[in-house]
């Protein structure tokens, strides 16, 4: 077992001892803080929580962008109508009275949000007065915060886990996590990364792979060329990327790929019935043929990269 199996086991362990914990006594703890991006893993730990915690034990979801009168309550305006006079309708805090609730994506939490739950749990009430209503509940509550923002966790192991489990997700919110941790300090977080951002073949990931060309660390780009050749139909625009980067390492890398794609032919004969200029066509395929970047005016009028040393 590797030592990235093992953080993740050992992760998962601390994960269901802090369940058990707080379904003794949700209040009490006042909450636990879950980071980790939506997926299976997540809703299981989700599912273990309510199995722990004692039958009848509300547990309510809070979205990100739930208003006041969701949260703390407030007029119920069909009821009022029907009957007449002010009625009441309980909030969330106060219909989860005594268990818990779910804070989806909290880490993105409005201010003002977070201060009435810091409220609530610090009374353990809700309190009401507007719209010709003034109520106080009780609201003793414990905070399951979903923090979605794994791209910041201190341990690389984690991060190497997370971007290895990303992979089989759904594109979407996972290219743009996988594209934070393809920046990584650790090397082996941003291999990870860039391997599973090749595995989910979805043309928003291309500008990371790209990046990731550039990288100091050769089986970084190794795997960034790799997943990018597999773009087939993307091959002329995507060598254009490339040879714009002004990085001989990722250059080698992308054309290592081709070959080993047998995918050389392919992209010459496109490049000559593309679209671009023939300054930039003539310009493309000269280092095609000869694998070397070469200085025209083409190559000078684009942006280069810093790369690291090698």
């Amino acid at each position: 077992m590797s030592a990235t199996d093992d953080a993740a086991l050992s992760a998962w362990a601390d994960a269901v001892l802090a369940a058990a914990i707080f379904a003794v006594d949700p209040s009490g703890t006042c909450g636990v803080c879950v980071r980790s991006l939506h997926g299976p893993v997540r809703d299981r730990w989700l599912a273990l929580v309510a199995d722990l915690l004692p039958p009848g034990t509300p547990l309510r979801r809070i979205p990100l962008n739930v208003t006041d009168g969701r949260l703390l309550g407030g007029l119920d305006l069909a009821a009022t109508l029907h009957a007449g006079r002010p009625i009441a309708e309980r909030g969330i805090l106060a219909d989860a009275d005594g268990g818990a609730v779910v804070l989806a994506m909290a880490e993105r939490l409005s201010p003002s949000t977070v201060a009435r739950l810091a409220a609530a749990l610090d009374s353990g009430e809700v309190a009401v007065e507007r719209d010709g209503i003034a109520q106080r509940s009780r609201a003793r509550v414990g905070v399951i915060a979903l923090d979605e923002g794994m791209a910041d966790d201190e341990l690389p192991e984690l991060r190497a886990a997370a971007a290895r489990a990303l992979s089989n997700a759904q594109p979407g919110h996972a290219v743009e996590v996988l594209g934070e941790l393809s920046r990584d300090p650790v090397w082996f977080v941003r291999l990870r990364a860039v391997v599973a951002i090749g595995k989910l073949y979805d043309t928003a990931a291309v500008p990371h792979l790209i990046n990731a060309l550039t990288d100091s660390n050769r089986l970084v780009r190794m795997r960034a060329a790799e997943a990018l050749v597999d773009f087939k139909s993307e091959l002329p625009s995507i060598f254009s990327q490339v040879v714009k980067t002004r990085d001989r390492y990722g250059l080698h890398a992308f054309l290592a790929a081709l070959e080993n794609g047998d995918l050389r032919k392919r992209l010459d004969a496109e490049l000559r019935q593309s679209a671009f200029s023939d300054g930039e066509r003539d310009l493309l395929l000269a280092v095609l043929s000869t694998g070397k970047l070469v200085e025209t005016q083409v190559a000078a009028k684009s942006q280069p990269i810093e790369t690291a040393t090698r």
